[in-house]
Protein backbone atom coordinates (compact mmCIF):
# COMPACT_ATOMS: atom_id res chain seq x y z
CA UNK A 1 0.00 0.00 0.00
CA UNK A 2 1.28 3.64 -0.86
CA UNK A 3 0.99 6.00 2.25
CA UNK A 4 -1.29 8.36 0.52
CA UNK A 5 -3.72 5.15 -0.03
CA UNK A 6 -3.53 4.95 3.78
CA UNK A 7 -6.65 5.50 6.02
CA UNK A 8 -4.77 7.99 7.63
CA UNK A 9 -4.83 10.50 4.43
CA UNK A 10 -8.46 10.32 3.58
CA UNK A 11 -10.85 12.58 4.86
CA UNK A 12 -13.60 12.42 7.67
CA UNK A 13 -16.48 14.26 9.17
CA UNK A 14 -16.40 15.10 12.47
CA UNK A 15 -19.84 17.12 13.40
CA UNK A 16 -20.32 19.65 11.31
CA UNK A 17 -16.31 19.76 10.29
CA UNK A 18 -14.84 17.55 7.62
CA UNK A 19 -10.98 17.45 7.52
CA UNK A 20 -8.75 16.52 4.75
CA UNK A 21 -6.93 13.77 6.64
CA UNK A 22 -7.09 12.19 10.19
CA UNK A 23 -3.84 13.55 11.53
CA UNK A 24 -4.49 15.88 14.35
CA UNK A 25 -2.27 18.44 16.46
CA UNK A 26 -3.08 17.47 20.21
CA UNK A 27 -2.84 20.16 22.77
CA UNK A 28 0.64 21.33 22.75
CA UNK A 29 1.26 21.85 26.39
CA UNK A 30 5.17 22.58 26.04
CA UNK A 31 5.78 24.85 28.55
CA UNK A 32 5.77 28.15 26.50
CA UNK A 33 3.35 30.15 28.95
CA UNK A 34 4.47 32.87 31.57
CA UNK A 35 5.59 30.88 34.40
CA UNK A 36 4.07 33.26 37.40
CA UNK A 37 0.64 34.12 35.67
CA UNK A 38 0.30 30.65 33.76
CA UNK A 39 -1.00 32.47 31.04
CA UNK A 40 0.47 31.48 27.20
CA UNK A 41 2.35 34.24 25.49
CA UNK A 42 -0.24 35.65 23.01
CA UNK A 43 2.27 36.00 19.78
CA UNK A 44 4.16 32.81 20.64
CA UNK A 45 1.39 30.79 20.74
CA UNK A 46 -0.91 32.69 18.07
CA UNK A 47 2.09 31.79 15.41
CA UNK A 48 2.55 28.39 17.20
CA UNK A 49 -1.03 27.56 15.85
CA UNK A 50 -1.04 29.83 12.60
CA UNK A 51 2.37 27.53 11.47
CA UNK A 52 0.48 24.29 12.12
CA UNK A 53 -3.00 25.29 10.24
CA UNK A 54 -1.48 26.28 7.43
CA UNK A 55 -2.17 22.46 6.20
CA UNK A 56 -5.52 23.06 4.80
CA UNK A 57 -8.09 20.58 6.27
CA UNK A 58 -6.30 19.99 9.70
CA UNK A 59 -7.74 19.43 12.73
CA UNK A 60 -6.19 21.66 15.98
CA UNK A 61 -6.80 20.35 20.11
CA UNK A 62 -5.89 24.11 20.78
CA UNK A 63 -4.50 23.66 24.54
CA UNK A 64 -4.83 20.84 27.15
CA UNK A 65 -5.30 23.72 30.37
CA UNK A 66 -5.08 23.02 33.84
CA UNK A 67 -8.61 24.71 35.74
CA UNK A 68 -7.25 25.82 38.83
CA UNK A 69 -3.45 26.38 40.33
CA UNK A 70 -3.54 23.44 42.86
CA UNK A 71 -3.90 20.96 39.67
CA UNK A 72 -0.82 21.87 37.42
CA UNK A 73 1.69 20.89 39.38
CA UNK A 74 4.56 22.44 36.92
CA UNK A 75 5.47 26.05 36.44
CA UNK A 76 4.68 27.08 32.90
CA UNK A 77 2.26 24.93 31.94
CA UNK A 78 -0.78 26.90 30.40
CA UNK A 79 -4.61 27.67 33.04
CA UNK A 80 -7.69 28.96 32.57
CA UNK A 81 -9.01 29.43 36.11
CA UNK A 82 -8.88 33.66 35.89
CA UNK A 83 -10.49 35.84 34.51
CA UNK A 84 -6.99 37.30 33.49
CA UNK A 85 -6.02 34.01 31.76
CA UNK A 86 -9.33 34.13 29.79
CA UNK A 87 -8.46 37.33 28.43
CA UNK A 88 -5.18 36.10 27.46
CA UNK A 89 -6.49 33.50 25.91
CA UNK A 90 -9.05 35.36 23.69
CA UNK A 91 -6.06 37.10 22.15
CA UNK A 92 -4.76 34.38 20.93
CA UNK A 93 -5.79 33.56 16.75
CA UNK A 94 -4.85 32.19 14.29
CA UNK A 95 -4.25 34.16 10.45
CA UNK A 96 -7.45 34.42 9.12
CA UNK A 97 -6.35 32.85 5.79
CA UNK A 98 -6.26 29.26 7.61
CA UNK A 99 -9.51 29.72 10.19
CA UNK A 100 -12.21 27.93 9.57
CA UNK A 101 -14.48 27.60 12.77
CA UNK A 102 -14.77 30.12 15.34
CA UNK A 103 -12.57 29.20 18.11
CA UNK A 104 -14.24 31.61 20.84
CA UNK A 105 -15.39 28.72 23.33
CA UNK A 106 -14.17 30.73 26.54
CA UNK A 107 -16.34 30.70 29.04
CA UNK A 108 -18.44 33.73 29.43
Amino acid sequence: MACGDALLFTPMTIGDITVKHRVVLAPRGRLRNDPTTYSPFPELASTYYTQRASTQGTLLISEATFVSPEATGVRGVSGIWSDDQVATWRQVSIDEEYKVTPTDSFPR
